[in-house]
């Protein structure tokens, strides 16, 4: 069962309405789960900083058991997940961090 879970500093009136859904449904497809065994949770309105920087960002992590593993895929569902989140929330292309290894394996 994935576990999403997205920070932003984003205020809550920014970030568009359904993302949640479109986000589960986003990370379904990704990771190859059913959309009704994904858990997203959604914080906008946090103190943030990334780089030094307060400007609008956006943290996204995921857990999943057995389909976060070696590093190639982890840099595919990266790369897949930041597009949707730089769609999703109009944010510059250096605001969520590409190629961090958003994802942990839970047991």
């Amino acid at each position: 069962m994935p576990f999403v879970e997205l920070d932003t500093n984003l205020p809550a009136d920014r970030v568009p309405a359904g993302l949640e859904k479109r986000l589960c449904a986003a990370t379904a497809a990704i990771l190859g789960k059913p959309a009704d065994r994904v858990n997203v949770t959604v914080r906008p309105g946090l103190s943030m900083a990334l780089n030094g920087s307060t400007e609008p960002c956006a943290r996204l992590l995921v857990s999943s058991i057995g389909v976060v593993g070696t590093a190639e895929e982890n840099r595919g569902h990266s790369a897949r997940l930041f597009e949707v989140l730089t769609k999703e929330l109009a944010l510059g292309q250096d605001r969520p961090v590409p190629g961090e290894v958003w994802g942990r394996v839970t047991e």
